[in-house]
C-alpha cells in the first residue's frame, strides 16, 4: 500500500505502475489482530506498513458506534490481499491483491 487519502493526495504519491482503486467514498479503518473490524480500531494504518484494513460502507466516526462494536465491512484486506468481501468499484474480491485508496 502506497497511500490513502483524497484523489489529489493519492495522485501526488502514486507511481506510474501503481494500481489505484477508487473506493467511491467508502471508509478505511485499520484491523487489529482479531478477525473482525471493531470500533475504535485496535491498530494504526501507516503508509508503507502492513496493509491490514477493513473497507466500510460509511465512516463510523460520525455515528454513535459504541466502544468494542463489531463493524460490518464491505471488504477485509490482510497483508495487501482481499481475504473477505469485495472492494467497491474494482471487482477485487477474495484472493485479489489490493492497493486501496480511500476518500478523506
Amino acid at each position: 500500500m502506497i497511500a490513502l487519502g483524497s484523489d489529489d493526495d493519492v495522485r501526488a504519491t502514486s507511481r506510474s505502475d501503481s494500481h489505484v482503486i477508487d473506493l467511491g467514498g467508502a471508509c478505511v479503518v485499520p484491523l487489529g489482530e482479531g478477525p473482525e473490524a471493531r470500533w475504535p480500531p485496535e491498530a494504526v494504518l501507516e503508509v508503507g506498513g502492513r496493509a491490514d484494513l477493513a473497507v466500510l460502507p460509511s465512516d463510523p466516526r460520525g455515528s454513535d458506534t459504541p466502544a468494542g462494536q463489531r463493524l460490518s465491512a464491505l471488504a477485509v484486506v490482510r497483508g495487501g490481499r482481499v481475504v473477505a468481501g469485495r472492494l467497491p468499484g474494482s471487482g477485487a474480491r477474495v484472493g485479489h491483491d489490493a492497493a486501496p485508496r480511500a476518500e478523506s
